[in-house]
């Protein structure tokens, strides 16, 4: 699986940020099902098997904007990353490929690793 590389930097006001990024995603979370929100927990717990970091306490819940509401995601952000296990990693991602339900995409910022999980 290949990493996009995403040029950010992180933001000046962190607190406010913060506070804003929580009401957004409390929000976000509203618009996904039941089904949906047990699948993302379920690869968010996958890769706390496989990566040690800071993980972030839920993944960050994106609805998307009218009309375009295939855009709407879930992402899972890892802090300061790395592998603690690979070979788990490598079943995690060939198993992600066979889902239909889900599509994980990986994305390293300087911040990180977010992993993007889009329902189909």
């Amino acid at each position: 699986m290949t990493f996009r590389q995403i040029d950010r930097d992180e933001a000046p006001f962190k607190q406010a940020a913060a506070l804003d990024a929580r009401r957004r995603n409390v929000n976000g979370k509203s618009h996904f099902s039941d089904k949906q929100i047990a699948k993302a927990l379920g690869v968010f717990h996958a890769l706390q098997l496989c990566y040690r970091g800071r993980f972030f306490e839920e993944p960050n819940w994106r609805p998307g904007r009218a009309p375009l509401h295939q855009s709407k995601f879930a992402a899972i952000k890892i802090e300061d990353p790395s592998v603690k296990d690979k070979q788990g990693l490598d079943y995690l991602n060939a198993g992600w490929e066979m889902d239909t339900a889900i599509v994980v995409d990986p994305v390293e910022t300087p911040q990180g690793i977010t992993y993007r999980i889009y329902f189909t």
